[in-house]
């Protein structure tokens, strides 16, 4: 069910994109800092959507890689302090 929704959004998104490009061949300029680039609207709504993608997936990768760090320093505190119990469940009454 949920692979259909997502077939039905992707080929909407799709359909809006031929409808978009269909309604507005006529090239825009846009100014960059580096220069200006001339391309049907399309294009330049197609570019800024990768390259907002791509930042996104990086940041994404970023965010885990500090997740992962974490989860392993939290792992090792976690053993430590299971080792501390185990130890302390061995002693003797006698000595508490």
């Amino acid at each position: 069910m949920v692979k259909l929704l997502i077939l039905v959004v992707v080929l909407l998104a799709a359909g809006l994109g031929v409808a978009l490009s269909m309604a507005n061949p006529a090239p825009v300029t846009v100014d960059l800092l580096f220069g200006q680039w001339t391309a049907p609207l399309i294009w330049i709504l197609a570019a800024e959507f990768f390259v907002v993608v791509i930042g996104c997936v990086v940041i994404m990768q970023v965010r885990a890689a500090l997740y992962r760090r974490r989860i392993r320093r939290l792992e090792k505190q976690n053993a430590a302090l299971e080792a501390e119990l185990n130890t302390l469940r061995t002693l003797p009454l006698s000595e508490v």
